[in-house]
C-alpha cells in the first residue's frame, strides 16, 4: 500500500430540524390546519437558511481519516452513529456541512437499495447508464455486461423497469454492477447482509476477490465476521463521531463491548427483557445457566457439563405441537450452534401454564471466551412462526481447561470448538527411506 485513495479531514454534516407548536385548542387546531402548508415550505427555506434554523443537529462531525491504496477499511457503529451519512457524503449524494473529503480514482457505490438507478429505465439501461457514471467506455461495459447479468441472477427481467423489480433483485443487480464494473474505489454499504443465503454466500466470495485485486473498499457491515475477515483496519462510530480506528479485532472486541445487552448473570428475568422481538407473546419468563451439580453458575471450563433452565408460563392458554429453539452465539455474533427439542431427544411440547425445561450439554466443548443464547419459542399452531423470542437473553463464559488431561490448558484463539479425536498409525503402511 503506498499512495492515499480516500482522504477525510475534519468532514462534518448538520441537518436543521424545525419545531412544532403543540395546539390543543380547537381555533389553533383549525389555524394549524391552514397555515401548515406555509409553515412546511418556510421549514424547507429553513434548511436552506441556516440561520433560520430552530435546532442544529450534527449527524457527523470531526471525521478525520485516510485509507491506503488497496486497502480495505470497514466501518462499523449502531443504527444513527453516522455511518450512512459519511458515505453518502463520500458519494457526492450529500454535500458535507464542514471538512475535506477526497476520493483519487473511480469510484462505485452500493448504498441503499436501488440508489443510482433510474426506476423507468430497463436493467440494461441502468448497467449502461451506472457504467457510464463510473467513467467506463461503452467497450468496457459490454465486455462485463453478460458476467453482471449472470450473477445477479436477473437475466429474465433484464429488459424490465428497475421499478417492477423487487427490492432483492434491485439489491442483486446493483451488487453486481459495482463489483464488476472495476472501479478503482468502491463505497459499500450492508451488502453482505441482504438477500438470500446463497447470494450473501456469493456476493461474499466476491468481496474477497475484490480486495485481493489491491482495489480499495470502504465497508460499512453490522455482520462483524465479514468485517473481520475481509478489512485491513476497522474504523468505530458513535453518535456522529469517530471513536477509534485500527486493528480489526480490536475495534470489532470494544464495538461489541459497548453493544452487549446480553446480562451475564446466572439467572435472568426475560418477562420484559429488552432483546424481546416485536410481536412476542411474553412466554419465555426465566433462564438460568446451571452446572453439572444444578448449582446456579454462568461460567462453564472447556468439556465441562452446562445446563440451560427455561422456564415458561403461558397462563391459562395451553399451547400445542410446539418446541424449543436455544442459538449459541459467539462474541462476534455467529451462530454456533443450535440446541432445539425437536433435533434432541424430545418430542413436540404442550405448553400450558408454567413449565421448566432443561437442555443439559455433557461436553461443552466450545472454545474459551464469552457465548450468549437467543432463545426462540416456536408451534404449528402458529403455522411454524416463532411465537415468543428473546436475543442476547443471557450470556456465559467458556474459560480454559486442561480438556485433553495432558497437562496441557486449551486457552482462547484456537478455534470455535475442541474434539476429542482419535489418532492413529496404520501398522500396515511401510515407511520409505
Amino acid at each position: 500500500m503506498g499512495e492515499n485513495a480516500i482522504e477525510v479531514h475534519g468532514l462534518g454534516k448538520k441537518f436543521y430540524i424545525g419545531q412544532a407548536e403543540k395546539q390543543t385548542d380547537m381555533m389553533g387546531i383549525i389555524r394549524n390546519a391552514i397555515t401548515g402548508p406555509f409553515r412546511r415550505m418556510a421549514s424547507l427555506m429553513r434548511n436552506q437558511l441556516p440561520e433560520a434554523a430552530d435546532i442544529e443537529f450534527w449527524a457527523m462531525r470531526d471525521i478525520t481519516f485516510e485509507v491506503k491504496q488497496g486497502e480495505v477499511l470497514g466501518v462499523i457503529g449502531r443504527n444513527g452513529s453516522g455511518k450512512s451519512t459519511l458515505l453518502k457524503t463520500l458519494t457526492g449524494i450529500s454535500a458535507p456541512s464542514e471538512g475535506i473529503a477526497r476520493i483519487y480514482g473511480r469510484v462505485g457505490s452500493l448504498l441503499e437499495v436501488g440508489t443510482g438507478f433510474h426506476p423507468e429505465l430497463t436493467g440494461r439501461e441502468n448497467i449502461f447508464m451506472n457504467g457510464t457514471l463510473l467513467g467506463m467506455k461503452t467497450s468496457e461495459i459490454r465486455k462485463h455486461f453478460d458476467e453482471i447479468v449472470a450473477f445477479s441472477g436477473v437475466e429474465q427481467f433484464i429488459d424490465t423497469p428497475v421499478k417492477r423489480f423487487s427490492s432483492g433483485m434491485q439489491v442483486r443487480l446493483a451488487f453486481s454492477v459495482a463489483a464488476h464494473l472495476d472501479p478503482e474505489v468502491l463505497l459499500v454499504d450492508e451488502v453482505l447482509s441482504v438477500g438470500d443465503a446463497e447470494f450473501r454466500r456469493r456476493s461474499m466470495s466476491k468481496m474477497q476477490e475484490i480486495t485481493s485485486q489491491g482495489r480499495t473498499v470502504l465497508l460499512v457491515s453490522h455482520n462483524m465476521a465479514s468485517i473481520q475477515h475481509l478489512s485491513n483496519r476497522v474504523m468505530l462510530l458513535d453518535a456522529g463521531k469517530m471513536l477509534m480506528i485500527g486493528e480489526p479485532t480490536k475495534i470489532v472486541s470494544e464495538y461489541l463491548k459497548r453493544t452487549h445487552i446480553a446480562p451475564a448473570e446466572a439467572s435472568v428475568d426475560l418477562t420484559e427483557h429488552e432483546g424481546r422481538a416485536d410481536g412476542s407473546t411474553p412466554i419465555l419468563s426465566r433462564i438460568r445457566i446451571l452446572d453439572a451439580a444444578g448449582e446456579a453458575d454462568s461460567a462453564v471450563p472447556v468439556g465441562g457439563t452446562i445446563k440451560f433452565e427455561i422456564t415458561i408460563d403461558t397462563g391459562e392458554q395451553v399451547v400445542k405441537n410446539a418446541w424449543l429453539v436455544i442459538a449459541v452465539m459467539d462474541a462476534n455474533d455467529v451462530r454456533v450452534t443450535t440446541l432445539r427439542t425437536l433435533n434432541q431427544n424430545m418430542d413436540s411440547l404442550t405448553f400450558h401454564g408454567q413449565q421448566k425445561y432443561t437442555c443439559t450439554w455433557p461436553d461443552c466443548n466450545l472454545a474459551p471466551g464469552e457465548y450468549r443464547l437467543d432463545i426462540e419459542a416456536m408451534s404449528s399452531m402458529t403455522q411454524g412462526k416463532v411465537l415468543d423470542s428473546v436475543s442476547r437473553a443471557v450470556a456465559f463464559e467458556v474459560t480454559p481447561s486442561d480438556y485433553f488431561g495432558i497437562g496441557r490448558v486449551i486457552r482462547r484463539g484456537s478455534g470455535l470448538i475442541w474434539v476429542k479425536a482419535n489418532w492413529e498409525l496404520d501398522p500396515t503402511a511401510l515407511a520409505i527411506s
